[in-house]
Order: C-alpha cells, then sequence, then structure tokens
C-alpha cells in the first residue's frame, strides 16, 4: 500500500515539474518574441522621428514661402 501511494506521489511530482518546466518554456518562448517585436517597433519609431525631423526641416526651407500654413507652422514652433 505505501508503494501504490509513493507511486502515485511520484507521478504526480513528476506531472507538477513538466507542468512547470513547459509553462517557463512558453514564458521564454513569449518574451523572446516580444523582445524581437519591440526591437523592430523601436527601429520603426527611430526611422519616424528621423522622417519628422526631415520634413520639419523641409518646412523650414521654405520659410520665405508665402503659404499661410508654412508661415504659421514656423511661428508656432518658434
Amino acid at each position: 500500500k505505501k508503494e501504490t501511494i509513493r507511486e502515485k506521489n511520484r507521478t504526480a511530482a513528476t506531472k507538477y515539474r513538466n507542468k512547470i518546466k513547459k509553462g517557463a518554456e512558453e514564458l521564454q518562448e513569449m518574451e523572446s518574441q516580444l523582445s524581437e517585436k519591440n526591437r523592430i517597433l523601436s527601429g520603426h519609431v527611430e526611422c519616424l522621428r528621423n522622417e519628422i525631423l526631415s520634413l520639419k526641416t523641409e518646412i523650414l526651407r521654405h520659410g520665405t514661402c508665402e503659404s499661410p500654413l508654412i508661415q504659421e507652422y514656423i511661428m508656432e514652433t518658434a
């Protein structure tokens, strides 16, 4: 009888350890995927920042234009 209880306990412990190990592996995989996604999104952010800077520079180059929109933007950002 003790041997049966021990065997059930051993089986339950193994099952529990496997469940914990699987959960940890899933979390590591999720962390890896999210890190990659973060890297990609950070690259997009950098590209967008560069594009904003380029567009602002282009607007400032047109400082002598008579366009009310450009003049308004320049006045607001000055």
